[in-house]
């Protein structure tokens, strides 16, 4: 949650419970340029005030965002969708001790509110923790020499391709959107890849079907929705998706085309280790049937997949497609 010096906030930390009390130290922090870290338990008289009926504790940094190195970098790499992790201290004496790691340049900046807060062997071991934080993409307390530390992950936004611009297309990326996601709109059709019918995603890419993928960057943290219902365009794109990094892969159409997609696929080069990764027909198994409804099961499934999900698959597009 953000707080400007006159009260005004965006975003929460816990729904509603304790909100008033860490804007007051928001402001506190503001006014005093010192961080705090404020613990909340159901039993607790001053949780009881506050609201936290709900059980459990709560424990929320609160610190002044400054215009120093570490949280310059921070906001540089976010900007530009760049993977990075933040790293602050959480003893009372030094928090304000910031570390950033941007993972495309292995970079690190650091801005200590005096030198004697951090030595060579913390900040190696802060170092670690952040990198640690990159690859599990996870945010949590470590320890660090001993002390705690809060590592914090920025991943860049996880991304979907979807190669043909159709109607099922169109509510998949307004969706995907929202859904948070870096969306690509990909099709060898300029007619129908277009910005008036495909407003506000991220990319659109207009290129021949052997080349839409390659166009696209497809890396581990991507998924791919071949959507175009025409063999040129998805057994091309297909095929060069299994091929590449890509977490998932899904092709539409209907259960009784899914052989002979597959033997086409086949004689395209693809092997049998990456069949088995693709998903067709595409989505999960919902009765979906109008374009709105087959693009929840297929966004449901890449949501399934990317957190290791294990639901019931068999496609979102049915017999009639």
């Amino acid at each position: 949650m953000a707080v400007t010096a006159d009260g005004e906030r965006l975003g929460s930390v816990s729904g509603g419970c304790v909100e008033s009390a860490v804007v007051m130290a928001a402001q506190d922090a503001l006014r005093t340029g010192r961080g705090r870290t404020l613990r909340f338990g159901v039993s607790d008289d001053d949780a009881l005030a506050v609201g936290l009926a709900c059980g459990g504790e709560l424990t929320v940094l609160v610190e002044p965002w400054v215009d120093d190195p570490a949280q310059r970098a921070l906001r540089e790499a976010v900007a530009a969708d760049v993977p990075a992790a933040s790293v602050v201290r959480l003893d009372e004496a030094a928090i304000g001790w910031r570390l950033t790691l941007t993972r495309s340049t292995g970079e690190n900046t650091k801005e200590a509110a005096s030198s004697t807060l951090g030595d060579a062997a913390f900040e190696r071991g802060a170092v670690a923790a952040a990198a640690d934080a990159l690859r599990e993409r996870r945010s949590g307390v470590a320890a660090v020499e001993g002390i705690e530390v809060f590592a914090t992950t920025y991943p860049p936004r996880e991304r979907l391709v979807i190669v043909g611009a159709v109607h099922i297309a169109q509510p998949l990326a307004v969706m995907a959107r929202e859904a948070g996601l870096h969306v690509t709109v990909a099709d060898s059709r300029s007619t129908l890849a277009t910005p008036e019918r495909f407003p506000g995603v991220d990319r659109l890419i207009i290129a021949p079907p052997s080349e839409l993928i390659g166009a696209a960057d497809v890396d581990s943290s991507t998924s791919v929705a071949v959507l175009s219902h025409d063999p040129k365009i998805d057994d091309a794109a297909a095929a060069a998706a299994l091929a590449s990094d890509a977490r998932y892969v899904g092709v539409l159409g209907s259960r009784s085309t899914v052989a002979e997609r597959l033997e086409r696929l086949r004689r395209r080069g693809v092997t049998d280790e990456q069949m088995a990764r693709l998903h067709a027909p595409i989505g999960l198994n919902l009765g979906a049937d109008s374009p709105a409804e087959i693009a929840v099961a297929i966004l449901a499934d890449i949501v399934a997949t990317r957190h290791g999900a294990s639901l019931g698959t068999g496609g979102a597009s049915g017999t009639a497609l």
